[in-house]
């Protein structure tokens, strides 16, 4: 006896191909970014779907979801649900599953990338170089970062990881 995938709603293609493979392999996939009508599909077929996966950067707006009576579940890869309709869901009663903490140590790490950045002036003076500016003239000396005071606005999972690595 074949047991039959859940049918699940994708909004559009992932950041990551391996995640559209993945999702296919588990569930019965519908891409409505391939749908030639949009509204035509959602119109006919948006009853059928009790699942939706989107991205963070993608979302899912109003129209959307209000063309899925019977949408229990949003999945966003990604932090953030910034691009989800929250109201349309709310009225819709439907659960919202995201990826927060993944990004908290990239993030960081860029934070610092762009304070050293800042401080030292190293995009500057890489371009100051492959310009050839360095045979007219020196580039100067900018600030160090060592001894100085770091502000952070907002102590949430990224701003903690940044007061950790500023700790030393």
């Amino acid at each position: 006896m074949a047991t039959s995938r859940p049918r699940v709603l994708q909004f559009g293609k992932m950041p990551l191909p391996q995640l559209d493979a993945e999702l296919a392999q588990a569930y019965e996939v519908t891409l409505l970014s391939e749908q030639p009508d949009r509204e035509r599909f959602l119109a006919e077929h948006g009853a059928q779907f009790e699942y939706l996966v989107t991205s963070a950067a993608m979302g899912v707006p109003a129209s959307v979801v209000q063309a899925l009576p019977r949408l229990r579940c949003v999945s966003s890869f990604g932090v953030g649900f910034d691009a989800l309709d929250r109201e349309s869901l709310l009225r819709q009663g439907a659960r919202v599953g995201y990826t927060p903490g993944v990004l908290d140590d990239c993030v960081a790490d860029m934070a610092f990338a762009l304070l050293l950045d800042a401080a030292r002036g190293l995009s500057e003076s890489d371009r100051f170089v492959r310009r050839g500016d360095w045979s007219r003239g020196r580039f100067g000396i900018r600030t160090r970062a060592s001894g100085k005071r770091l502000g952070i606005f907002g102590m949430g999972r990224i701003g903690s990881t940044v007061a950790r690595r500023a700790a030393g």
